[in-house]
């Protein structure tokens, strides 16, 4: 192998062990520093539950489900009349940011009876919201955007029937997607899906936040404004092991294993396996969310992909790295090698059987 070839190998392995150690380093401080008023700590919820492809049951019951049914669940209203209510979901999310809460500002006693008694005022007004409230927002349409004001259920009855009617059409035969009908018609009910969703999110959130700003005035003020209190993390919800959440045990190995991913490759050591550690990180990036032809464009995608995408083409080139030894030419391999590597014996020439040279003539 030239020289020109190894230094191009060497650079590549830099300029990637950098890049995912940057990755890693940034969702680990994130993680260190902790909740804050304007930011939360790493999480892959929000990418799992965007997941698509023959993966999408599986990446999705990670990140605690499909996002359209968790906030159609959250969105519903149980019982009728005086008895009307809202759903189980959302008083366990927000009872989960009541235990957070309580944790964070060391909440005890009589307090606590106050603040799930402003929970449930909060709650009420939740309930008219979705049972008689209106909004009026600006609706994509492919004519441009309209405005349309209508009740609260009006535009829920949208938002099912628009989650109903994709995922009839997503359990069709995959050449059905294969013409331009088909796929326009499949991109548009996503569209207007992730659109409706985002409305929804949205707005639970901004409830949401409105019900943590409560629960802050109803404390008295040495507490309030406490040094010791902690920002409210945002409950997680999904399947657990050994007392966390999945969700949790990916984050962290995202995190550590980019960042492990990362200072491997750029300081030379163990090079091989740090390139490997890295291919299989990205592949599950790359299998999370693969650029199908049938598939959405992700949020934020910032080209057009079809099959191939930036996190393919770099898990190749780490395994194009994990196959050469770059940590020898340029970094802390080299150097073990150097000092530990057995020296090769020079061969004893082989004895003549006869004990005696052979005469020449």
């Amino acid at each position: 192998m030239n020289a020109a070839l190894r230094t191009l190998l060497v650079a590549l392995r830099l300029a990637i062990g950098w890049h995912l150690l940057v990755e890693g380093y940034v969702k680990l401080h994130s993680f260190w520093t902790g909740p804050t008023e304007s930011k939360q700590p790493f999480t892959s919820r929000y990418y799992l539950q965007q997941s698509v492809g023959p993966f999408k049951g599986f990446f999705q019951w990670l990140a605690g489900g499909d996002p359209d049914e968790l906030v159609l669940q959250r969105l519903t209203i149980e019982g009728e009349a005086d008895q009307a209510r809202i759903s189980r979901a959302m008083r366990k999310y927000w009872e989960q940011y009541l235990e957070n809460f309580v944790r964070a500002y060391q909440v005890e006693g009589k307090e606590v009876l106050e603040l799930r008694s402003v929970l449930d005022k909060h709650a009420l007004q939740l309930r008219g919201w979705i049972r008689d409230g209106e909004s009026e927002w600006e609706m994509p349409t492919d004519w441009g955007p309209v405005k349309k004001k209508q009740k609260m259920s009006a535009w829920l009855d949208e938002y099912r029937r628009t989650f109903v009617e994709l995922r009839d059409l997503e359990q069709r035969e995959r050449r059905y997607f294969a013409h331009p009908v088909g796929l326009e018609r499949a991109n548009r009910l996503r569209r207007n899906l992730a659109w409706y969703r985002g409305q929804f999110t949205a707005e639970l959130h901004r409830r949401t936040q409105d019900l943590l700003k409560a629960w802050r005035d109803q404390l008295p003020a040495e507490k309030r404004n406490s040094p010791s209190a902690s920002a409210v993390a945002e409950p997680i919800v999904g399947p657990s092991w050994l007392g966390r959440p999945l969700l949790w045990w990916a984050d962290q190995t995202t995190a550590w294993g980019l960042t492990a991913a990362g200072l491997l490759l750029l300081f030379g050591l163990l090079s091989r396996l740090g390139a490997w550690i890295g291919v299989v990180l990205l592949m599950l990036f790359y299998l999370c969310q693969p650029p199908l032809p049938w598939a959405p464009l992700p949020e934020r995608a910032e080209g057009y992909y079809l099959y191939v995408n930036k996190n393919l083409i770099e898990a190749l080139a780490l395994a194009v790295l994990g196959v050469v030894p770059s940590g020898r030419w340029f970094g802390l391999d080299g150097l073990i090698h150097v000092l530990f590597a057995r020296k090769s014996v020079p061969a004893e020439p082989a004895a003549n059987p006869g004990g005696s040279p052979t005469p020449t003539r």
